[in-house]
């Protein structure tokens, strides 16, 4: 009777003390390095920025108001929504006049099939394509 009280005593005890902390990670999981893709995000790296700059300096020029990253919604594309790089607005009245795309192209000056479908989705969406603008071959 006395062993069955101490031992009912013990897994009180047991079972009310704090949780284990949880195991310490090794040095090697915390040294680990990633490696990011594009570490500017959809800003794109600096030859894509470049070239952005560029185009804004033209808009610019024309007398239209620049304005970068410009959310277009997609009802019916392959995403939710699309950015088109730079527009160009009208000052006046505020619409979006011309639209323009920076990337990739292929060896034999296509935009590659990432940014084909970016324009396509944009023109599905908007009833216009925007002007690619390539930044370097692939």
């Amino acid at each position: 009777m006395r062993l069955l009280a101490v031992g009912w005593l013990l897994w009180c005890s047991l079972s009310l003390a704090a949780p284990p902390a949880p195991k310490a990670t090794s040095d090697k999981a915390a040294v680990k390095s990633v490696t990011v893709p594009n570490p500017n995000g959809r800003k794109g790296g600096t030859e894509h920025q470049a070239k952005v700059k560029e185009v804004e300096a033209d808009i610019k020029a024309r007398g239209l108001n620049v304005r970068k990253e410009h959310m277009v919604p997609m009802p019916e594309g392959t995403k939710s929504k699309r950015f088109v790089d730079v527009v160009g607005v009208d000052p006046s009245t505020g619409d979006v006049k011309e639209m323009h795309q920076v990337g990739r192209q292929t060896k034999d000056a296509q935009p590659v099939a990432r940014e084909r479908k970016a324009l396509d989705d944009i023109q599905k969406a908007t009833g216009d394509r925007p002007e690619f603008h390539p930044y370097k071959p692939k």
